[in-house]
């Protein structure tokens, strides 16, 4: 009776056991087995260092084999002690080969190799060995095998460095320029996420830093770090930065004019028939000389205008001037000058005025060709255009096709690790815009800088928003022009959450594994695996050792599974996000039950599943606020329909006034509710308020989607200032006496709208 109880209890390990001896007698019975410790097991950074490393045969069978890898790029193998052992060493680590470590015996080697100069937490070395020479079988050892790199003296100055930023930035080139309290080396560490990954310096000390990052990829969002060390050992590095590169210059635009050629006879040749206008004469068939034309004198430009400058100049060449045309974006469109004189002769004088320059930075050329084509190009400097100084508009922020909607109050909650992206448009012509975002921690203030760029072709401006440690962070927004003007504000609050980690029941220490995301279809209920590219995320994902994990699920019902050799699988049970929302929730983890078999560690297979309970954590959602006894700022807009529409027009009746724009995809959705709603409930006064855009766009816009409703116009996006808005849509809730009752942020129902007007 005991025997039945005891194979009932242990039976399947038995079992198990059996047929990994029989199937594998000598593995099961002489297994390899390695246990190391690396030290000193903390190093400055910056420096070169030598590293001592034990490692301890505790297998049955002799190791022939052994393989020592780099935490990570910080970490620069120079060379190595190996004794009788051969080595093939590189700079990610070294592997020997040619002698051998008896079971039970130890073998100590000497690691030299360069820190990086930025601090590290504690990484481990991925340190394996084999009974074989060629690595087959090879096994993980464990111990005390991590490194830290961290400086023991405090740094000159908090973070040590200063005016961190981007001063030139295009499709694929960034310059990264800042300050240090001391002269120092220019480290810049950069890469498509906070793992960086990829290294730029620059010789010699200097206490003013400009590092140039070429080969980057148009439209792609880059996090980089600056780094560096002084004469006297001290050490410095930011916080983690982010920029976002533009998209691909469109390729310039050539005019070619075309020759209407009439043909006599067989025997006759080609002629040129072009006709004469105002602001171009016959070019010859055939080019009869090579010299270009002379462009002249021209007007002398100033700086900064209100309006655009009338250009006056003049051309000679040795047979015929032919054409004058000018260009604003730096050659990429030409287009003629308003008035030439002497088209045809040796010597001609033009004029021309730029037409439709909103507020920003121009490059003036000019293009004269001559009767055989030949043309010359003159660059007649850059002006600013300002009426305005440059003003934000609302913004978008999503993380991949997820729009990600800001409670109430305007704080976002996002999660350390996954990056967010925020469009925006302005007004008044910035050159610079960039979003900061502070945070009070124990030591200080933490102060992040991401750097938005603007799209040629629409005009928006866009950027990253990327956290390595949670925290609440007070965002605001600064922009520059090319007048120097400068404008800054708060545009509301995020909420970071930490990532995620997975758990070791046992030690409490965190592991890393694999995590799966299945999300249940709403249509047929079953189960399947997230599909998670379409969010810029991956699935499965792996929870490492250091850093965690991170989630940023759409609205759905989903469950995760945690998977890690000698563990128990770990299956949570099922959560329903009601909006889109971060998950980083911890994980435990259960090691496997294991047996020893002639001193081998054998984990036995686990058939089942641990079903945990997550515990998720807050994330935004949509509700309404306590009234805000805020009234109305007073304004005056354009409305599409030709008239206008002004703060009286809402007195005595109740309103709802709804920041959009065409631009924006959630505005876009928002826009036939509000139609509907004005039609639907004509006692409802419905205003949209477009920001940043102009009247004229605005009508063509409506036009085309057929919108029943007149769109007011805030083109200088004062409106939206005044009342401190941030993300599109917002909605305010105005009664009788002109007094804000309610704001909600993001894409509201008809029912919604008509519930917070009774309200």
């Amino acid at each position: 009776m005991l025997m039945i109880t005891w194979l009932r209890r242990c039976g399947p390990y038995v079992i198990t056991a059996v047929l990994i001896i029989s199937v594998f007698p000598h593995a099961a019975l002489a297994a390899t087995g390695c246990n190391a410790v690396v030290s000193p097991d903390n190093v400055p950074p910056g420096t070169e260092v030598v590293l001592q490393f034990d490692i301890q045969n505790t297998g049955s069978q002799a190791i022939n084999w052994i393989q020592i890898n780099q935490p990570d790029v910080n970490y620069s193998v120079n060379g190595i002690s190996q004794d009788n052992w051969v080595d093939a060493t590189s700079e990610t680590g070294t592997t020997l080969t040619g002698s051998s470590l008896a079971p039970g015996n130890t073998y100590s080697l000497q690691l030299a190799m360069q820190t990086g100069p930025s601090e590290e937490p504690a990484a481990d070395w991925g340190i394996s060995t084999s009974s074989t020479g060629d690595g087959s079988g090879s096994v993980s050892c464990g111990g005390q095998i991590t490194t830290t790199i961290a400086n023991p003296q405090a740094p000159p100055s908090p973070n040590g460095e200063s005016n961190v930023g981007l001063t030139h930035l295009s499709a694929t080139t960034a310059t990264i320029s800042w300050t240090s309290v001391a002269p120092s080396t220019s480290y810049v560490y950069y890469g498509t996420d906070a793992s960086y990954g990829r290294t730029v310096t620059v010789a010699g000390t200097d206490s003013g830093h400009s590092v140039v990052l070429s080969g980057l990829t148009p439209n792609t969002v880059y996090h980089y770090k600056v780094a560096g060390s002084d004469e006297n050992g001290n050490n410095y590095f930011s916080d983690d930065n982010t920029f976002v590169t533009p998209e691909a210059p469109l390729a310039p635009t050539i005019i070619t004019i075309q020759n209407n050629v009439s043909t006599g006879t067989s025997n006759s040749s080609s002629t040129t028939v072009e006709p004469k206008t105002a602001h171009s004469v016959f070019f010859q068939a055939k080019p009869t000389e090579t010299v270009p034309p002379v462009i002249g004198a021209t007007t002398t430009l100033s700086k900064v205008y209100k309006d655009a400058p009338t250009i006056a100049g003049t051309a000679t060449d040795n047979t015929g001037v032919a054409l004058v045309e000018y260009s604003t974006d730096a050659g990429q469109d030409w287009l003629l000058a308003d008035k030439t004189t002497g088209l045809g002769t040796k010597a001609v004088s033009f004029s021309f005025t730029p037409k439709n320059l909103d507020d920003g930075n121009y490059q003036l050329l000019v293009r004269v060709s001559d009767t055989s084509r030949n043309q010359a190009v003159k660059v007649l400097g850059e002006i600013v255009i300002d009426r305005l100084p440059p003003t934000v508009g609302g913004s978008t922020v999503s993380i991949g096709s997820q729009i990600i909607r800001p409670d109430l109050d305007g704080t976002m909650h996002a999660l350390a690790g996954v990056d967010e992206r925020i469009v925006l448009s302005a007004v008044g012509g910035p050159l610079n815009i960039t979003i900061e975002a502070s945070a009070k921690q124990a030591v200080g203030t933490t102060v992040h800088s991401f750097v938005l760029a603007r799209s040629p072709s629409t005009g928006l401006w866009t950027g990253a928003l990327s956290f390595t440690d949670g925290g609440i962070y007070q965002l605001s927004v600064k922009a520059f022009d090319g007048a120097g003007n400068q404008t800054k504000r708060a545009i509301g609050t995020i909420y970071v959450n930490n990532k995620g980690k997975t758990i070791d029941t046992s030690s409490g220490k965190s592991v890393a594994a694999k995590i799966s995301v299945y999300a249940r279809d709403p249509a047929t209920l079953n189960w399947q695996a997230w599909a998670a590219d379409a969010y810029g995320q991956s699935n499965p994902l792996t929870s490492t050792t250091n850093s965690g994990y991170s989630l940023y699920l759409p609205a759905g019902t989903y469950y995760l599974k945690a998977e890690k050799p000698g563990y128990q699988k770990a299956v949570t049970q099922s959560f329903t996000l009601r909006t889109p929302g971060p998950v980083s929730s911890d994980i435990p983890m259960k090691p496997a039950h294991e047996i020893s078999i002639a001193g081998a560690h054998i984990a036995m297979p686990h058939f089942g599943t641990t079903e945990i309970s997550l515990a998720q954590k807050a994330s935004g959602t949509h509700r309404a606020s306590d009234p805000v006894p805020l009234r109305l700022p007073n304004f005056s807009l354009k409305l599409t329909n030709g008239g206008m529409v002004s703060l009286v027009d809402t007195f005595g009746h109740p309103t709802v006034i709804s920041l959009v724009s065409t631009w924006s995809p959630a505005s876009q959705d928002q826009m036939p509710i509000l139609a509907d709603t004005a039609r639907h409930y004509p006692e409802l006064k419905v205003i949209p308020v477009s920001s940043g855009e102009s009247l004229a766009h605005l009508v063509a816009v409506s036009s085309i989607a057929g919108y029943s409703v007149p769109v007011a116009t805030d083109t200088t996006n004062e409106f939206l200032n005044k009342l401190g808005a941030s993300y599109l849509p917002t909605h305010y809730f105005v009664n009788k006496s002109g007094l804000i009752t309610k704001r909600v942020v993001g894409v509201l129902s008809e029912a919604e709208i008509v519930k917070y007007v009774e309200n």
